[in-house]
């Protein structure tokens, strides 16, 4: 903007989830993690800045939220150590979603009606994080996506969202790009589902291959019930050169041992829902060579991020996609904290939409007026026996230049 999961693919149980029917809503209490204040130091001195976390903390995303939440605590706990960033004492209260619109509503209204909390952060789930922004616009706070990339959640109008990662469609357009640079094949099929992720990747990507002058061939599977066996060997059938797998790796990856029986040899290539770890145990040799395009950077390169990535490893395990870009999220809340001193939520809305570079852990971002970033970027990896290697950035940027 490892042996991890995606962004999208850490949500698979969330996205799986997101319309089942509302468990009892649960308001989460501030955990006894977060560093109490030191006695002398921030008690009585720092004004507290808070900041709500929403997201899957039951449930089958659980896992998921709890790595929402903790990049958000590991942005907090290192801020609360540095003697430059005491002017304020940096806090957040999760709530739980459950990843349903049920609950994700009602936990909204608890987190508005808590006035101590300046700015809220989450959700997980595309559909979601759509259909509660209006809740949030209504009641003039700013809501930070550090996860989902659902084109709807900043196409509605509203002002007080800011996305993180690069949104569906744009990842589309470029990955198909991508693949007329590098010359991967002129007979591309696209698999993809409706479904909360894929369809606008698809349709981007669709359209700039057929515009660059390649044959595209849209492959649009139910939601259930698949023949894999019988999509395979329509693909067989058309001479296609490159699958490019627009959706969930658990969702589409049957179809990689299908082809393969059905003796196609061609090239795979995946959108940010197979930037999974989970690939290379299920299907082995047969997926070796995926490329796949994503917005987690390569964090073991960038200098300024290696010694971060360390720390925050040490205290919470592996800095998955997602907790990356929530530990950024937090990282853009202190910075808008700072620049009005304040802590009002218009006042912390206002300076998420100056013109004003925040650097984060996962790259440099402004917004622009829809609130995704103004420079979107993603970062191609290919996957060779077991573990996903770096190839490049689609641009060069001040973060990293290759």
């Amino acid at each position: 903007m490892t042996s991890r999961r995606t962004f999208i693919g850490a949500l698979t149980a969330a996205a799986g989830s997101a319309l089942a029917a509302p468990a009892a809503a649960q308001l989460v209490p501030l955990p006894t993690a977060v560093p109490a204040p030191i006695p002398g130091q921030f008690q009585g001195v720092a004004p507290v800045a808070s900041v709500a976390v929403i997201g899957p903390l039951s449930g089958a995303a659980a896992q998921a939220g709890q790595q929402l939440v903790n990049g958000v605590r590991g942005a907090f706990d290192d801020a609360n150590t540095t003697g430059a960033l005491l002017n304020h004492f940096w806090s957040l209260r999760p709530f739980d979603d459950q990843n349903t619109l049920a609950n994700a509503m009602l936990m909204s209204r608890f987190a508005i009606d808590d006035a101590t909390q300046s700015l809220v952060i989450g959700h997980l789930s595309g559909k979601v994080t759509s259909a509660v922004i209006r809740t949030y616009s209504d009641n003039n706070i700013a809501l930070v996506v550090p996860a989902a990339t659902t084109d709807s959640i900043t196409s509605q109008g509203y002002r007080n969202v800011f996305r993180l990662p690069t949104k569906d469609s744009t990842e589309g357009l470029l990955h198909a790009k991508f693949i007329k640079k590098e010359k991967s094949g002129q007979r591309i099929a696209v698999v993809y589902q409706d479904a909360d992720y894929g369809p606008d990747v698809a349709r981007t990507f669709l359209g700039q291959i057929a515009g660059d002058g390649l044959t595209p061939i849209d492959i649009k599977l139910a939601h259930t019930l698949i023949d894999f066996a019988n999509v395979a060997s329509g693909i067989v059938s058309a001479q296609a050169d490159v699958v490019f797998f627009a959706g969930l790796a658990p969702a589409l990856g049957p179809l990689i041992p299908a082809l393969k029986t059905a003796g196609w040899s061609g090239a795979f290539h995946g959108s940010a829902g197979f930037f999974d770890g989970g690939l290379w145990p299920t299907y082995g040799k047969s997926i070796d060579g995926l490329v796949v395009s994503t917005s987690m950077p390569p964090l073991q390169i960038v200098p300024s991020a290696v010694a971060v990535k360390s720390q925050y490893e040490q205290r919470y395990g592996p800095m998955t996609p997602i907790a990356a870009f929530a530990y950024s999220a937090a990282q853009i809340f202190i910075t808008a904290v700072q620049r009005f001193n304040s802590t009002q939520r218009l006042l912390v809305a206002r300076a998420l939409t100056q013109p004003i570079a925040f650097d984060t852990l996962v790259g440099s971002f402004t917004f622009d007026p829809f609130g995704d970033p103004q420079d979107p970027n993603l970062y191609y990896y290919q996957l060779h026996d077991g573990a996903w290697h770096y190839l490049r950035a689609d641009h060069p940027s001040s973060y990293i230049v290759r």
